[in-house]
């Protein structure tokens, strides 16, 4: 496809996707921190799932979406580095270890070619929410694509929590924390959203593939 987000994807990929698969082939699934998510993506030559390059091809038709974006769980960082590129200043957090080692490696094959990349791209180790004061939710967005794991009742209240400091967040509902697979789960997601002080209203519906609600609170 002949456009601004999909040229953009086409020159990391020619740079990431062959040092994604290098350390794929090197270390393994595992080891690489690619697992079976990733090595897929990167046996077809792109770092990028087709649900990432639609939202940042709705993000960037938005004329009022925020510049400044914050990723929970951004995995090997495809998202916010094609972001970046885009004119986002973005902020990518990944806990798993193996999964981060992964992101610095491309990070730092891009920095020298994409100054975007070096200026406007931080990676960060850390679990959500982080420290108060950390990384201040004022003035930017939090994105969430696909963040199903264990957690707490604890600690699912305190993600709703730090989620409500962001003027506006946008959420792959199908997939965050636990999936949903019928209607009904997503219509139950959303009420339990809007319970915690989360109201959305649907933002980019890719059937199978991710279904995005943009979020605020009252």
């Amino acid at each position: 496809m002949n456009d601004r987000v999909a040229t953009a994807a086409a020159a990391l990929d020619a740079v990431a996707a062959p040092l994604g698969l290098a350390r794929l082939e090197s270390m393994g699934e595992a080891e690489s921190g690619a697992y079976r998510f990733y090595s897929t993506r990167l046996r077809r030559g792109t770092i990028f799932s087709d649900y990432e390059i639609a939202l940042a091809r709705t993000l960037t038709e938005w004329p009022a979406a925020p510049r400044r974006i914050h990723e929970v769980g951004g995995g090997f960082g495809s998202l916010c580095l094609l972001l970046a590129l885009l004119g986002f200043k973005s902020t990518c957090l990944e806990l798993d270890a193996r999964r981060f080692a992964a992101a610095e490696a491309l990070r730092d094959g891009l920095t020298d070619a994409f100054v975007e990349i070096r200026d406007g791209y931080q990676l960060l180790n850390e679990r959500f929410p982080l420290a108060r004061g950390a990384l201040p939710p004022t003035g930017a967005m939090a994105v969430i694509t696909n963040l199903v794991f264990t957690t707490s009742a604890g600690e699912k209240a305190e993600i709703l929590a730090a989620l409500r400091d962001y003027d506006r967040a946008i959420i792959d509902v199908d997939r965050f924390l636990t999936p949903c697979e019928t209607a009904g789960q997503r219509a139950e997601r959303l009420a339990e959203l809007e319970a915690a002080g989360l109201y959305g209203a649907p933002f980019l519906d890719l059937g199978k593939s991710a279904c995005f609600y943009r979020f605020g609170s009252r």
